[in-house]
């Protein structure tokens, strides 16, 4: 048994899509729903939803069963087997590790951006935007003590943390985005002048 789960999950981690992961996430989470209803939750067509349980069912990671208490007409709900949980913890231990290493690395990033900000005789910047980048930029400058965050109209030199926040920005303070802003950036920061 050990041998058939191995295979199984073997061959459909490397086949494993976006798709599949979030329908194994969704039943994992919600198992007594119809196939309607798990395509609105997974955001895909009710028949790519169809087919992607029935490629689930096929490698044994998900089970029909039936269900006097379904919700739904026809009285079956999909139910994740252990091969399923499995490559559903696995699955998700690899996005959180993901995340966990770009987190770190933005956050080095930060760091870099703070020296160079330094290095250029920056000693006061504004934050522009909310939200969870501007949380760590913040934290990255209070930790590191060689600049100062002052109020955006105070700013000679503004730090985007926000790309939709750069939109409704007017001042006239050189602005330094991050990744994903209008102006530019790589992953983090630009260098100050570039």
């Amino acid at each position: 048994m050990a041998t058939t789960t191995r295979v199984i999950t073997t061959t459909v981690d490397k086949k494993v899509d976006t798709r599949a992961q979030a329908v194994l996430e969704v039943l994992a989470q919600a198992p007594d729903l119809s196939q309607r209803e798990l395509a609105q939750r997974t955001g895909l067509s009710l028949t790519k939803a169809h087919f992607v349980l029935k490629d689930l069912v096929r490698s044994e990671l998900v089970e029909v069963r039936s269900s006097g208490s379904s919700s739904h007409r026809l009285g079956y709900v999909y139910v994740l087997t252990q091969a399923g949980r499995a490559l559903h913890t696995r699955l998700s231990y690899a996005a959180m590790k993901s995340a966990v290493l770009k987190f770190r690395g933005i956050l080095r990033s930060f760091e870099w951006a703070v020296a160079e900000l330094v290095a250029a005789q920056v000693h006061e910047v504004g934050l522009l935007g909310e939200g969870p980048l501007r949380e760590a930029v913040h934290e990255v400058i209070a930790a590191d003590g060689r600049l100062r965050e002052v109020e955006l109209d105070q700013a000679t030199t503004v730090v985007v943390c926000d790309p939709e926040a750069e939109w409704s920005y007017s001042g006239s303070a050189r602005l330094i985005p991050l990744a994903g802003s209008r102006s530019g950036g790589g992953a983090g920061f630009t260098r100050p002048g570039d």
